[in-house]
């Protein structure tokens, strides 16, 4: 059978482009970054079978159009990536998976804040761990001498933005993830 055969359309976006995130838990639903035809973006969920279309993240936040969202492993919280303004670095956002109370998750105050602050940094890249207790991700710091004028760190926090914990020290250029648990023996 020819594998194209197996795809279906979830999504249309006629003039603007939707960037897959990642299945709920229960697989019933996909949350991903709409990018419209004006360039607007946007967190959306959807059921898989293209219906429920709802929109999470508030319409006047700058969303990151490459991170489509993470679902935390119980399904009812979503982490997506953005800044309210373009002077911002980018910060964590976590909404309900019901659309209500979407905010910024406060990472020990560094996170987010003026790029033109030396104190604050862009983090973005957010993954739930398994257990829903922790989320990974990417913080990067400003760094004249950095080629890209940046550098990048992971790092790991409680779900609720405490516990500010360095993973790596020499730099990054992928997204973090939780890897699998080992089997047990």
């Amino acid at each position: 059978m020819d594998p194209r055969q197996l795809l279906e359309r979830i999504t249309s976006n006629p003039g603007g482009d939707d960037i897959p995130g990642d299945f709920s838990p229960d697989g019933d639903r996909l949350v991903f970054v709409r990018i419209d035809k004006s360039g607007q973006t946007g967190i959306f969920v959807t059921d898989v079978d293209g219906s429920g279309l709802q929109q999470m993240s508030p319409a006047h936040l700058l969303v990151d159009d490459i991170f489509g969202g993470s679902w935390s492993s119980d399904g009812s919280q979503i982490l997506f990536v953005a800044r309210e303004t373009e002077d911002q670095h980018k910060a964590i956002w976590v909404v309900n998976a019901d659309g209500t109370s979407p905010h910024e998750l406060r990472i020990d105050g560094t996170c987010g804040g003026p790029l033109s602050d030396p104190g604050s940094f862009g983090c973005y890249s957010p993954s739930w761990s398994p257990d829903g207790a922790k989320i990974v991700f990417v913080r990067s710091t400003l760094d004249p001498s950095a080629a890209a004028g940046f550098f990048e760190n992971v790092y790991t926090v409680n779900a609720d933005g405490s516990e500010l914990f360095q993973v790596t020290s020499g730099g990054v250029d992928d997204n973090p993830d939780w890897g699998t648990p080992p089997a047990s023996s």
